[in-house]
C-alpha cells in the first residue's frame, strides 16, 4: 500500500518550523531570506498566501509518491523565479548591464519598480524553496531534494547567464555572443534532461552531511500554529 500523503496543515506547520530553523542556519543566505520574510508583516502575509496555495496543490494528492512529484515540480518553478535576481547578485551585474536585464524581463515597468518587484519575488520564492527542500529532506526524507535539486539550480543559473549574454551582449564581443547563442539549445536540453531525471528518480537516502540544520532540533524549537501574521522570533 502506498504511503498516505501529508495534510495541508502539516505542510504549513513544517514550513513555519523551517523558517524558524533557518534563522540559525550556517548559510548566510538562508538566514537572510528567513529574516526578511519574518520581520516584514506585509511580506509575510503575501508569502503565506502564495506558499499556502503551493502546499495546497501538494496536499491535494492523496498518495505520498504523487505529492513528492508535485513538490519537485513546484521546486523547479521556484528555482526559475529566483533566477534573475540571483544572476544579478552572483555575477555582480551593475550599471547599464543591470538595467538592460531588468528592461528585458519587465518591459512595461519603470526600472526602480521592476527591480523592487524582482527582489520581492526572489525573497518569497527563495523562502518557499527553503521550505520545499525542508519538507523534502527532513519530513519526507528524500535525498533528491539535496544534491540532485541543487544541480538543477546550477544548470538553470548557467542557462540564464548564457541567455543574457546571447540576448544582450553583457560585455561580450560578437564572437562570444554568437558562441553563447549556439550553446543555448544545448544548455536548455541539459536542463530539461535533469528535470525529467529528477521526476523519475526514486527516493534517495538523505545525506547527514548536507545542511544538517534541516534536521537538527534546537532547544527552543516547537511546532507553531498556523498564523495570519509574522512568526514571533525567539529573542
Amino acid at each position: 500500500m502506498a504511503n498516505p500523503g501529508l495534510s495541508h496543515a502539516v505542510l504549513m506547520r513544517e514550513s513555519e518550523r523551517c523558517l524558524e530553523t533557518a534563522l540559525r542556519a550556517p548559510e548566510p543566505e538562508a538566514r537572510l531570506v528567513a529574516a526578511r520574510i519574518l520581520d516584514d508583516t506585509r511580506a509575510w502575509q503575501r508569502w503565506e498566501v502564495e506558499h499556502a496555495e503551493m502546499m495546497r496543490s501538494v496536499a491535494g494528492h492523496r498518495r505520498r509518491d504523487v505529492q513528492v512529484g508535485e513538490l519537485k515540480l513546484r521546486s523547479f518553478q521556484l528555482i526559475h523565479r529566483t533566477g534573475v535576481f540571483e544572476h544579478l547578485r552572483d555575477q555582480q551585474v551593475r550599471g547599464e548591464a543591470r538595467r538592460d536585464i531588468i528592461r528585458l524581463m519587465h518591459p512595461t515597468r519603470s526600472y526602480s519598480e521592476a527591480l523592487l518587484t524582482e527582489h520581492s519575488n526572489y525573497l518569497r520564492a527563495a523562502c518557499s524553496l527553503l521550505c520545499a527542500r525542508f519538507v523534502g529532506v527532513a519530513v519526507i526524507e528524500d535525498g533528491v531534494f539535496e544534491d540532485p535539486l541543487a544541480r538543477y539550480h546550477e544548470l538553470h543559473a548557467d542557462y540564464l547567464q548564457s541567455y543574457f549574454v546571447a540576448t544582450l551582449g553583457q560585455g561580450a564581443d560578437a564572437t562570444e555572443r554568437t558562441r553563447q547563442r549556439a550553446l543555448l539549445p544545448y544548455l536548455k536540453a541539459k536542463l530539461e534532461e535533469q528535470r525529467r531525471r529528477l521526476l523519475r528518480l526514486p527516493p534517495l537516502q538523505p545525506s547527514l552531511l548536507i545542511e544538517p540544520w534541516l534536521r537538527r532540533p534546537a532547544g527552543d524549537t516547537q511546532y507553531l500554529p498556523l498564523m495570519s501574521g509574522p512568526v514571533p522570533r525567539n529573542r
